[in-house]
């Protein structure tokens, strides 16, 4: 306003002293009249439109900015002049996508219209992420999780961040057209892993993966040749000079960490990166495993390295405990940690040396390496449904093979029905699980496809305690025992009392493993009665102890886990674990026991108090001795 009120006065005077003249002259007609007013400046107006927007957006040109609230074209006076670079932003996005300019988003020399910018918005799905320590659950705090889209046309977007202190961290990724996602993580200390997890849509995904520390942690000279060792001895990794590079493919130099975890999922198969599959089709390429090792190299900065193109290693991957009828070759395969799929590359030779057996093999890059086949299967029918027989859709189903090392899942359709692919002519042990909901049972399949008799019912699981070991002892018994407050109700589960209900609740011994491994997996609908439960672990036969099997307990009260892994000291055959003190309104209390007691204290749970001697469990856990004296001649 300021402007248009000097230019009118500048008029008025020239009119005035105009005036003046033609009064003194006497006559006025043809005069000239200049002006010096510098034109105003054009400026540039944006126009496009926005799709897919599902709440408010802010876009800006630097100089003006305007809110975007619904899908459709938009106008932007963008306060820059028309000649300039227009360069355009988006802010404050809605919380649940994620918009981007795919069109305009930069004009050099713009005209007084720019038209055709283009802004679309896509919905993200929330994937929260724990990372714990495979055997004693632990937080691992500044593990870096990376989290891939599977798509039906292939990879999508890939994100990462790194956990917090208490090992937990969010990511968010575009949710349309997403098939699953592949969530992978690893830390200083310990091998990388990764799990495959079913996606509902764009509904928030929560997961858990559980590392297993590192069995190997050396350094050495990256221009030297590198043989990389167990304590044993035993060489596991072989290695050219100066043959490993960066990601840009510039020679490594200076000190290289090196880090080798083995992997034996014949204890557990959720061991396994991704599971046992090479195709996104659940009933078709589905794998056994004879063992698989996951090795990584750093460089002084803690960036990752690689073999360099043309350098190949060898790798020795110690046959899995549970692996039987060796093949003489045997094909390897590698996991993408992007697709989520294991891609076979290379072959491997069979080396049985003082009675230890592993796979031998030449690999060009590292990452995990497994040697195993693609087996023959059968398709196993059936159905879940809840205790009142209405069926359960999206109920997770899956196997385990008893007498291979292998496993297989998939979930059950909106009638509660389901298809599963598993190993012919096998031992196979049969899980489904949804919403705490379980139920196990064990099949014996033939040559052609199954239905099951019944379905498979999942009662209400308000506590579950699962028991994994290793080869040896071959048969460990999970015992579960609890008195009330005032001595008038008590039970025993275990493996002559596999089922009780009290007080209308039901606790259940799902299945006795007496064949090495696991699980075994007890289940309580809820807590019966105000009082103290305790739950310990029993070696019942074969050699060796529960320390050095080495066992592990992972106990489900509620929304919250906890793992345990044998306490230090001398072993003896009695493992107590926890108490959970459960006062007069049924609210649990878990107490960590780790004590060794004798036989006779697993026999008698429901009998004894609080009487025993809580020992430090500090003890480092032994799966590099159980590998060591399990593979590898001393």
């Amino acid at each position: 306003m300021e402007r248009s009120a000097f230019a009118t006065g500048r008029v008025l005077l020239s009119v005035m002293v105009a005036s003046a003249s033609l009064v003194a002259c006497g006559g006025g007609g043809g005069g000239s009249k200049s002006s010096s007013e510098t034109p105003a400046p054009v400026m540039v107006t944006a126009q496009g439109s926005v799709s897919g927007l599902d709440g408010s957006l802010v876009l800006s040109s630097g100089q003006g900015s305007m809110t975007l609230t619904a899908d459709g074209a938009f106008t932007l006076a963008t306060g820059v002049e028309s000649g300039s670079t227009l360069t355009l932003s988006l802010s404050s996005a809605p919380e649940d996508q994620s918009c981007e300019i795919t069109a305009g988003a930069e004009t050099a020399n713009a005209p007084a219209v720019v038209s055709g910018v283009a802004i679309e918005c896509v919905d993200l799905m929330s994937v929260s992420t724990t990372v714990q320590n495979y055997f004693t659950g632990e937080a691992i705090a500044g593990a870096l999780v990376k989290v891939s889209t599977r798509l039906a046309t292939g990879v999508g977007e890939t994100v990462s961040a790194t956990a917090d202190a208490n090992g937990t961290v969010t990511l968010k990724v575009p949710s349309a057209a997403v098939q699953a996602l592949v969530v992978s993580a690893d830390a200083s200390g310990f091998g990388e892993h990764s799990a495959t997890v079913a996606v509902n849509g764009a509904d928030p995904v929560s997961t858990t993966l559980s590392l297993q520390p590192a069995n190997v942690e050396t350094t050495f000279d990256a221009a030297q040749q590198a043989s990389l060792t167990l304590d044993s001895g035993a060489e596991i990794v072989s290695l050219p000079a100066a043959s490993l590079v960066d990601a840009s493919g510039n020679a490594a130099s200076g000190t290289v960490t090196s880090e080798v975890t083995l992997i034996d999922p014949s204890r557990d198969p959720e061991l396994m990166p991704g599971g046992f599959v090479t195709t996104t089709d659940a009933n078709s390429g589905l794998l056994e495993s004879y063992g698989a090792m996951n090795v990584t190299f750093r460089d002084s900065e803690g960036e990752l390295l690689n073999l360099g193109t043309g350098q190949t290693a060898t790798v020795r991957i110690p046959v899995a405990e549970g692996s039987s009828s060796l093949p003489a070759t045997m094909p390897l395969y590698y996991f993408n940690t992007e697709s989520g799929l294991w891609v076979e590359e290379g072959t491997a030779t069979l080396v049985t040396v003082g009675g230890e057996s592993y796979y031998e093999g030449q690999v060009a890059h590292f990452s995990t390496w497994n040697a195993d086949q693609v087996y023959n299967s059968i398709q196993i029918s059936g159905c879940v449904t809840d205790e009142d027989g209405n069926p359960v859709s999206s109920a997770r189903v899956y196997s385990q093979g008893r007498d291979y090392v292998g496993s297989s899942s998939t979930t059950s359709d909106a009638d509660g029905n389901f298809v599963l692919s598993v190993r012919r002519d096998s031992d196979v042990l049969l899980q489904a699980a949804a919403n705490g909901l379980y139920d196990a049972a064990s099949v014996n399949t033939g040559s052609s496809n199954i239905t099951l008799d019944e379905c498979m019912v999942l009662d209400r699981s308000g506590v579950s305690i699962t028991l994994t070991w290793g080869q040896n002892p071959y048969d460990l018994d999970s015992h579960l025992g609890a008195r009330s407050t005032d001595g008038s109700e008590y039970f025993h589960i275990y493996y002559g009392n596999r089922s009780e209900s009290v007080v209308n609740e039901l606790i259940e011994l799902d299945v006795d493993d007496t064949d090495s491994f696991g699980p075994e997996v007890i289940t309580l609908s809820d807590f019966p009665f105000p009082g103290e439960y305790e739950y310990a672990v029993k070696r019942y036969s074969g050699s060796g102890d529960i320390a050095s099997s080495p066992a592990r307990v992972s106990v489900r009260v509620g929304e919250s886990t906890q793992v345990f892994s044998p306490p230090a000291g001398e072993p003896d055959d009695c493992w107590a674990v926890f108490k959970i003190n459960v006062d007069e309104n049924l609210n649990p209390t878990l107490v960590p026991v780790q004590a060794w007691e004798d036989r006779s204290y697993c026999s008698y749970l429901s009998n004894h108090g609080s009487n025993s001697m809580s020992v430090d469990s500090g003890r480092q856990h032994p799966l590099t001795e159980a590998i060591e004296n399990k593979y590898y001649a001393k």
